[in-house]
């Protein structure tokens, strides 16, 4: 069985000199490396975070989000975030995307 845990972070946005969440829009994100885009099960809470009930793997990626959760990012309803270097940490288990496989042969 393979283990797949959840990830869940906080959504949040500099006014002025001050941080606050934003509620109730969808998060998407883009992996910078492979293009695969990820959505969160639900819009934002009243504290501003969001869940993926399966982790996005280990990488960088750039934040969309979405009132409506329509569909996946970039397409369709989905805006930028403004943050283009979100890191999700890696997790044991987790294939890094951002390699890929060489084989050497010997000659």
């Amino acid at each position: 069985m393979t283990y797949s845990p959840s990830f869940t972070d906080t959504l949040q946005l500099l006014v002025g000199n001050s941080v606050s969440v934003n509620v109730g829009v969808y998060v998407g994100l883009v992996s910078n490396n492979t293009s695969t885009a990820y959505k969160s099960d639900a819009p934002t809470n009243s504290k501003g975070q969001f869940t993926f009930t399966t982790k996005p793997p280990g990488d960088v990626y750039t934040v969309y989000t979405s009132a409506t959760g329509v569909g996946l990012p970039p397409g369709g309803s989905w805006s930028l975030y403004g943050d283009s270097n979100y890191a999700v940490p890696y997790v044991a288990g987790d294939e890094p995307q951002h390699l890929t496989s060489t084989r050497v042969f010997p000659g």
